[in-house]
């Protein structure tokens, strides 16, 4: 099962080289909040938000073990998510030439550990 899961999220990425490739963290935050951003880049930041938070879910869905970060019970707006990002990249600017998914996933991390198992 874990490796029919490997498969099929490498095959569903490589159907998007181009867009998975080229997202940094600095365009993202731009598009999500710029001062010239225009409607369609605040859609398209929330989806990718709310897409990428979706696959969290799925992936730890399948196999708890790999959970990078532990979201409240309730979970989190993508709102809340947005606003984490982009305090994070604030505080962190040598993220801006990092791919978006990379610091998103640091941010959450930061915000959201998961609990240490007890021995």
């Amino acid at each position: 099962m874990k490796y029919l899961s490997l498969i099929f999220i490498s095959a569903y990425l490589s159907i998007f080289p181009t867009l998975s490739e080229a997202r940094t963290t600095e365009k993202l935050a731009k598009q999500c909040v710029g001062s010239g951003a225009l409607e369609s880049d605040q859609i398209f930041c929330a989806g990718y938000i709310d897409g990428f938070l979706d696959s969290h879910a799925i992936i730890s869905g399948l196999h708890e073990s790999t959970k990078l970060f532990c979201l409240p019970k309730s979970g989190i707006s993508i709102d809340q998510a947005l606003l984490i990002f982009l305090e994070y990249v604030n505080k962190n600017p040598k993220s801006f030439d990092k791919t978006a998914r990379v610091t998103l996933t640091m941010s959450l991390i930061k915000s959201f550990p998961c609990p240490t198992p007890k021995k």
